[in-house]
């Protein structure tokens, strides 16, 4: 159990922060509201040395008490607004997921489908399911880990999977985790494929319509909003773009606020309405393991975080964004952060902020 005495070392940690020097103003907090003035405060706090040029934080609790901190600027001297859109990259990988399970519990796709039962051109040196690809099983080399293929130059996820499986696999399929892009481009068109429409529309017709997720949009699929947090590299110089629209698919394209997440990871992991039972615990059970081991699941990394199960996942954009959140399941609360630089650490924001958010659910002291 949290205790007053870790309470008290997180604000010590944030009063020395890298480059706040103990003396960073916090402003924007929600008078009387604890997770305002905690979200605020640790986006005033990280934006510098954790964040970039911009950072959002948002914090929820069981109790659906939300607390919103922005700091920094969007791009071009525009101040952030905690509701400010970013791309998400890698996190897109969460909503790809949630998709795909959610055309399984309709009987429209197996987790057990070999891939080439949907793309039959997507020939492996194996045999390789959706299961294995949704948790990073399937071998397939990274299509950002290939010098030769252009993210920037539009091409389709079909194109850039394509010349990531001509270069053979990296480990047979199921035999360990490896991170790849590739698997979640692929997963991309074998919605596209089941559904003969395009990823954007899949996604909004079956994710972010259905329950209200209004400010979440898919990159390459429709226009983006003009409040659209600008990308940057780690030294706060707008990056030009690293990776073209068209090429996202199902491992890039998802844009979103820190509000319209927490709505989304909530459904995911606690509306039974949206998956069953058993579909859901994919995600908060590390493939071929048991529950209380660390792994990956379903897009999601699952581990603890001081003594609490956590449910995470930090993700970047190649144009410049960071993007991550940690759930802890059983206080139910959650922390978003949001950056708009590539290099940036938006785990270590994400995490303190599920520090915080637990110590005012009223837990206990021992």
């Amino acid at each position: 159990m949290r205790t007053p005495f870790l309470l008290a070392s997180l604000f010590a940690t944030l009063l020395i922060a890298p480059g706040c020097a103990g003396n960073c103003k916090v402003a924007g907090s929600p008078e009387g509201q604890a997770l305002g003035f905690m979200a605020q405060y640790a986006a005033d706090m990280c934006v510098g040395p954790y964040g970039g040029p911009g950072l959002t934080v948002t914090l929820t609790a069981e109790d659906e008490t939300l607390g919103i901190g922005s700091a920094g600027e969007a791009g071009g001297g525009i101040p952030l607004d905690g509701q400010s859109p970013f791309r998400l990259g890698t996190l897109s990988e969460v909503y790809t997921a949630a998709l795909v399970s959610r055309l399984v519990d309709q009987g429209r796709l197996s987790f057990a489908d070999p891939v080439t039962t949907r793309l039959p051109w997507a020939v492996t040196d194996e045999p390789v399911t959706l299961r294995q690809l949704l948790a990073h099983r399937s071998g397939i080399k990274d299509v950002r880990s290939i010098p030769s293929i252009d993210l920037a130059a539009a091409q389709g996820p079909q194109a850039l999977a394509q010349a990531a499986l001509d270069r053979g696999s990296r480990f047979s399929p199921g035999e360990k985790y490896g991170d790849s892009a590739t698997d979640y481009l692929l997963l991309g068109l074998v919605v596209e494929a089941a559904l003969a429409q395009e990823y954007g529309e899949a996604l909004h017709q079956n994710v972010l319509d259905p329950f209200g997720l209004g400010r979440t949009f898919v990159d390459g699929y429709e226009d983006l909003p003009d409040d659209l947090a600008l990308g940057h590299d780690g030294t706060g110089a707008e990056r030009d773009p690293q990776l073209a629209p068209e090429n996202g698919g199902g491992a890039f394209s998802v844009v979103s606020n820190g509000t319209d997440i927490e709505r989304f990871l909530r459904i995911v992991f606690e509306d039974e309405g949206f998956l069953t039972e058993t579909t859901r615990l994919e995600f908060a059970f590390p493939a071929d393991g048991v529950a209380g081991d660390a792994g990956y699941g379903f897009g999601v990394h699952i581990g603890d975080l001081s003594g609490d199960d956590a449910w995470s996942r930090a993700g970047e954009h190649p144009s410049g964004y960071g993007a991550a959140f940690v759930y802890l399941p059983e206080l139910k609360s959650l922390s978003v952060a949001l950056t708009n630089a590539r290099p940036s650490n938006p785990g270590a924001v994400a995490e303190l902020g599920a520090e915080f958010t637990a110590a005012f659910t009223g837990e206990p002291v021992e």
